[in-house]
Formats: C-alpha cells, sequence, structure tokens
C-alpha cells in the first residue's frame, strides 16, 4: 500500500495552485457535459444548499448535495477548489474525488491526472471515486473503453453505492453502446436492481418495477412492480413520479382486455402524468431559473435507458 505520506506530498506537488476553468463575461464558470459522482460527506453541513441528489435515499430524507453541484459562479468555484486542495492534501478521500471531478468536467482540467485522483481515493475506500473510474472505462472518456475494468470497479463500489448497483443493473438490462457483444442478463439486472431498492435507491426501485413488468414473470412480482410504481408516483420527486406515472399509463394501455379496469387505470396515470408536468412547469416559472452555465443536476446515471 501507497505510504499516505508519500501520497500527501506527491498531491501536492501536482495539484495546481487554482482551477483553469473558462469564465464567460458574466463570470460564470463553464463546465463540459457532466459525468461521474461528487461526494456528498465533503461539505455535509451545507445547509443553505440542500437538495435531493436523484431521489437516492428514503423518500423523506433527502442527503445534504456537495454545493459544487449548484456552484456557477467562477470566485466560488475557486474557493471551493482550494478548500477541496487543502482537504485532499490532508488526507481527505472524498475531496481527491471531488478534485477529481472537478479536473474530469472542466475543458481546461487534467483528466489524466483526474483517473489518478480516483485510483487513489477509491483504494482508501471512496466509493464514489471507484464509481467515476467505472464511468470513464465505461464512456471511454480519457480512459480506454474496458467493459472488465468497468465491472470490477462498479461491483467494488456496489459494496456501499447504490448507483453502482443501478449502473450494473441497467448494463445487464440495456447493454451499452461501446460494448455491442455484452449480452443483457435481465436476471443479474434483477439481482442488481434489487440490491440498489433495499438501500433505498429510488431509481433502482423504478428499474426493478419496469424489468418486473416487462418480464411478466410471476403474478406476485407485477403486483409488488405496481405497488412499487404507485408509490414512486405519488411520493416520489420531480422526475421520478413522472417517470413512474409514465411506466403505470403504458403497461395499463398494453393490457387492456387483459387487466380488469385497464382503461380507466390508464386514463387515471396518463392524467397524472399530465398533471405533474403542468405542476412543475408552474413552479420552474415561479423560482428563479438557474443559471444555464452550469445547468440543473449532476448526471448519476451513464447508461442510455
Amino acid at each position: 500500500m501507497i505510504a499516505k505520506s508519500f501520497v500527501e506530498r506527491m498531491l501536492d506537488a501536482l495539484l495546481p495552485g487554482f482551477l483553469d476553468v473558462p469564465c464567460s463575461e458574466e463570470g460564470n464558470a463553464s463546465f463540459l457535459t457532466e459525468i461521474g459522482l461528487l461526494s456528498p460527506q465533503t461539505f455535509p453541513t451545507s445547509n443553505e444548499r440542500k437538495t435531493e441528489r436523484g431521489n437516492q435515499w428514503p423518500l423523506d430524507q433527502p442527503p445534504d448535495t456537495n454545493p459544487l453541484k449548484i456552484l456557477w459562479d467562477w470566485d466560488e468555484v475557486q474557493e471551493h477548489y482550494l478548500k477541496l486542495r487543502s482537504m485532499a492534501v490532508c488526507g481527505n478521500n472524498c475531496a481527491l474525488n471531488d478534485l477529481g471531478w472537478l479536473l474530469l468536467n472542466t475543458s481546461n482540467g487534467a483528466p489524466h491526472l483526474a483517473s489518478r485522483l480516483f485510483w487513489i481515493a477509491g483504494e482508501r475506500g471512496c466509493s464514489e471515486a471507484l464509481y467515476n473510474l467505472a464511468v470513464q472505462y465505461l464512456n471511454g472518456r480519457y480512459l480506454p473503453a474496458d467493459l472488465t475494468q468497468a465491472l470490477g470497479f462498479l461491483e467494488r463500489a456496489a459494496i456501499h453505492l447504490p448507483e453502482a448497483a443501478l449502473e450494473l443493473g441497467m448494463l445487464y438490462d440495456f447493454g451499452h453502446d461501446n460494448f455491442p457483444q455484452f449480452d443483457p442478463d435481465p436476471v443479474q439486472a434483477a439481482e442488481w436492481y434489487s440490491r440498489g431498492h433495499e438501500a433505498g435507491y429510488c431509481w433502482a426501485t423504478y428499474h426493478l418495477s419496469s424489468l418486473w413488468l416487462r418480464l411478466g414473470t410471476s403474478t406476485t412480482q407485477t403486483d409488488m412492480a405496481l405497488k412499487s410504481l404507485e408509490k414512486l408516483a405519488t411520493q416520489g420527486g420531480r422526475i421520478i413520479s413522472q417517470s413512474a406515472c409514465e411506466a403505470l399509463a403504458a403497461y395499463y394501455i398494453e393490457h387492456i382486455g387483459i387487466v380488469p379496469d385497464a382503461p380507466r387505470l390508464h386514463g387515471h396515470w396518463y392524467e397524472q402524468t399530465q398533471k405533474l408536468d403542468e405542476y412543475w412547469a408552474s413552479k420552474s416559472l415561479a423560482e428563479p431559473p438557474l443559471n444555464p452555465a452550469q445547468g440543473s443536476s449532476l448526471k448519476l446515471i451513464t447508461t442510455s435507458t
């Protein structure tokens, strides 16, 4: 194992003194299309910027979110970069991961250094860093596309990280464009989705339920899937609720003549989808818009649905 003191000296020498992020005339930092995960543990007391992280945890317990996700002011980005740098040199593995995320997702960053930071943080137990290495190997983002490496890092990350279990489930469910020779395996997909579902990750619940409905293997699984989707549709956040309503509407229209009362149930969930569209549209108009230089959210899922 690498001696900690050596790693700290290496990091202090390698990490730039400031982050070379492109800046607009308005003073906004510009990021590339964001991939990978930030570490919510890095700034756990940021109450002013609390928000849902992709409906990750149980519906009534949204966690604090790393403020890097919603920063766009160039000076604020630099301030947080320097904080992360100081924390990383002192041995904070979550800060190492977030530095890697910044270097990977800025056009003037250092993506190969990002991979080294992810590797160090991952070997020291940061699950988000293992996930981010896997995402690089899946997408061929500054590392060669390598399915074996991606699966290995995802399986290690999935021990503690529901996002990794979801990513594995989606790989076995849908495959991946970069690896056309990889055959989907619905049994493996269900197993990984189930691990994310058991950890309270709403998107894993959604995909597990959708898979069960597609397979139609048993009445018990179908009933459980419908109940889970109904819960997500009525208690979830914005995107998950709409997705669950759409899934329910699609299921019932496909089962007219098979499921009792299917036309009425299809109409009900289709109407709920429309109501959610109207509600969130009116809500977004009533709130100040996010700066377009940053975008609205961190991308958690990297494979196509």
